[in-house]
């Protein structure tokens, strides 16, 4: 099953939930098709933003329970906002992202804010007219925090996908084909998110059927020397 929570009406932030031990799992494609916008940003200098009249109203009336985050587009993946067909129109401009309070700014993981200034990330939204990076602080792109990755970390699998065009959203991750298992649904060996970064559901060309597929040392490539290719007939 999938679980979405919104947090005071903005971006979502998504889980999946497996079996009856209620594993959180993440996957690249999962969050890709969910939300309306996947870009790369850059993090800006509170003192290279304040100089961008654009962004002084975003700056000046930031919610009181919430932290500004200056960024730059530098990529977008995904932009599903009524309108919006050409991916290249945000491409090079600033904005101004928001993020929870918390008590103590000096509580990110990646240190104080001046820490993570020209970093890039992967960051999943809804609304380019309210960006909301993670739920904290303390917690903004950490492991707790799967709507937001360092660009850095980005597989190379999951890159190829972005870089195509994305991933296919018409297949449900529920109802995709593992040709190793011959099952339907999430692979049991996805265990890690490593795997979970390097994996993706598709339609085959031949059958048209939404099958696992993955890097060459996935649990669902059929070249995977634990591999044991099963055909579709014999299931039944």
């Amino acid at each position: 099953a999938v679980v979405s929570t919104q947090s005071t009406g903005f971006a979502s932030l998504l889980f999946m939930v497996l079996g009856s031990a209620q594993s959180w799992y993440y996957f690249a494609q999962e969050l890709f098709c969910t939300y309306e916008i996947v870009a790369r940003v850059e993090m800006v200098s509170m003192e290279k933003a304040q100089l961008n009249p654009d962004l002084q109203e975003g700056l000046d009336n930031t919610p009181r329970w919430m932290e500004n985050l200056p960024i730059k587009v530098l990529e977008v993946y995904r932009d599903k906002t009524p309108g919006n067909v050409n991916l290249k129109k945000y491409k090079g401009t600033m904005h101004v992202a928001y993020t929870k309070q918390d008590k103590q700014l000096d509580a990110f993981d990646y240190g104080d804010y001046s820490s993570i200034v020209g970093q890039q990330y992967l960051v999943y939204f809804d609304d380019w007219d309210k960006i909301i990076l993670g739920d904290s602080v303390t917690r903004w792109c950490s492991k707790a925090d799967k709507a937001c990755s360092e660009a850095r970390h980005v597989t190379s699998f999951h890159k190829h996908f972005l870089d195509e065009g994305g991933f296919d959203c018409s297949c449900r991750l529920d109802d995709c084909y593992d040709r190793c298992s011959g099952t339907v649904g999430v692979p049991r060996c996805i265990g890690d998110r490593w795997e979970e970064g390097n994996v993706a559901c598709s339609r085959d060309l031949k059958t048209k059927e939404c099958v696992w597929k993955g890097s060459k040392k996935t649990c669902v490539n059929p070249n995977w020397v634990g591999c044991r290719t099963i055909s579709r007939r014999k299931m039944f």
